[in-house]
């Protein structure tokens, strides 16, 4: 905002500043369009576990956090939570849970998110984590989680919806993706 007003004050073009904006609002709802494109539409009260509430790892500041926003756009949505050093901030508390570990946070759930890439979070047990949610589906727009070692873990045809085809979204940028795990018996 400052700089846009310098330039404002000075008849600078700032149209470059306005796409920097425009592709990092793209890039930290991408998550967001990704599950009300896939996950709401086949699952409306579908249960979520978000891993990370910084804004980046190694820190516990959740001020600009994809993941707040994130949460801030899901009101009404069952959601439980686990960051290892930043706190849910006020505004949330009541409505989403926190939990002690990420497994933790996936107990019952349909679709857990990876928001912040905690190296930690690439070490988490992902059999421990299918066999504790519900769903099928993990979503990480960071790419922590090695999509080699998960979908070693589920075959492709393992979504949400008997027989629906993989989830997929507009080609996200190079970081983002989805991974699936798979389902427990």
């Amino acid at each position: 905002a400052t700089i846009k007003r310098i330039a404002g004050e000075h008849g600078t073009d700032t149209r470059i500043i306005d796409a920097w904006r425009d592709n990092s609002t793209y890039r930290r709802d991408w998550a967001l369009r990704l599950l009300r494109a896939e996950v709401f539409e086949r699952l409306p009260q579908a249960t979520l576990a978000v891993w990370g509430l910084a804004y980046k790892q190694h820190t516990a500041s959740i001020k600009n956090s994809p993941s707040v926003a994130l949460l801030d756009a899901l009101a009404g949505t069952a959601v439980t939570a686990y960051d290892p050093a930043a706190e849910l901030p006020e505004r949330l508390r009541g409505r989403v849970t926190i939990a002690r570990d990420p497994p933790g946070a996936c107990q019952d759930a349909d679709v857990p998110l990876v928001m912040t890439p905690w190296p930690d979070l690439s070490e988490v047990p992902l059999d421990r984590v299918a066999s504790a949610m519900l769903g099928l589906i993990l979503i990480d727009p960071t790419g922590t989680i090695d999509a080699g070692c998960a979908a070693v873990l589920a075959p492709t045809n393992d979504r949400p919806g008997a027989g629906s085809p993989p989830v997929r979204a507009p080609p996200p940028p190079r970081a983002l993706r989805a991974v699936a795990l798979p389902h427990r018996p």
